[in-house]
């Protein structure tokens, strides 16, 4: 399997240029085509089988948590069924639904509506599936159980609203390929599409969240003097014992996520952080309120 990274707008031409003069890559892992870059080494990934792949052999219990308690030191969670467990350490991972617990609720996540659309069978002996998959602003791809898959939507969805596919967005999906690739898009119809939607968490910045969750109260005072300009040296943020969040992971959570688990894995063990401090401190869920501190004016 191959990737193709179109240059869609002018402004990208820069970009694939950039990207190359990078060599950031080993050799045989991006080269030229054209105005366009290919990945000879990408490939797709299935979602669910890449799920399992990394859940391995480590028990799941599957329950909706509702609740959240600090009781001495250790967390109390409470499920819909009204069963209660207690954990040294939580890790809050519910995509926007984080705001669901009053822990983190003030964080500034949004939702954007998605939607992809399946096309089972190939689309038409003189249209045949793409063999490579092709990012172009949306993108095509071969899908795993056959056919081709093309997407994706991006519209913004109020807080609480369950998700819903639509045949305007497969039709927006479909006009999408129609403009850049004609007879394959022709061949695309939306009585033939098997469409999917689902929600993204995003943050202001379009970085993810990740790491302990802050101690409000703690910050709301030790920092108050940002509000007034000040730069006298502050005292280290302090967190709340045993909570993480991990969540706003946008369009490229199965890239991020398990890098940004790995950094929260560690902190838990007490084992050597996979990432620079400066990573660390730019996913930092404080980040935000730090930002508005500074742009607040004095009461």
């Amino acid at each position: 399997m191959r990737l193709r990274l179109c240059a869609a707008y002018d402004h990208d031409k820069a970009r694939h240029e950039k990207r190359l003069a990078m060599a950031a890559l080993p050799d045989g892992w991006i080269e030229a085509a054209g105005e366009d870059l290919h990945f000879p080494q990408a490939g797709v990934v299935d979602p669910p089988a890449f799920v399992r792949a990394l859940l391995g052999a480590t028990p799941l219990r599957q329950a909706k948590i509702i609740r959240l308690d600090n009781q001495n030191g250790k967390w109390r969670t409470e499920d819909a069924d009204g069963n209660h467990d207690v954990f040294d350490a939580v890790i809050i991972a519910n995509g926007l639904d984080a705001l669901s617990f009053t822990q983190v609720s003030a964080l500034p996540l949004a939702g954007a509506l998605g939607q992809i659309d399946w096309f089972p069978e190939a689309p038409a002996p003189e249209a045949p599936a793409p063999t490579s998959a092709t990012a172009f602003g949306p993108y095509i791809a071969p899908a795993p159980q056959g056919g081709v898959v093309i997407g994706a939507t991006y519209a913004p969805i109020e807080i609480g609203r369950s998700p819903a596919f639509s045949q305007e967005a497969t039709q927006t999906n479909i006009a999408a390929v129609r403009a850049k690739f004609p007879e394959l898009g022709a061949a695309l119809t939306p009585e033939r599409a098997r469409p999917r939607a689902s929600i993204r968490c995003t943050t202001p910045d379009r970085s993810p969240i990740a790491g302990p969750v802050p101690d409000w109260t703690f910050y709301a005072d030790a920092y108050d003097g940002l509000r007034h300009g000040l730069t006298t040296p502050y005292k280290d943020g302090q967190s709340q014992d045993g909570l993480y969040i991990l969540t706003g992971l946008g369009s490229r959570g199965l890239v991020s996520a398990p890098l940004a688990a790995a950094m929260i894995a560690a902190e838990i063990a007490g084992a050597p952080a996979p990432v620079e401090a400066g990573v660390a401190e730019a996913l930092h869920p404080a980040r935000f309120f730090i930002r508005e501190l500074k742009k607040a004016k004095p009461q």
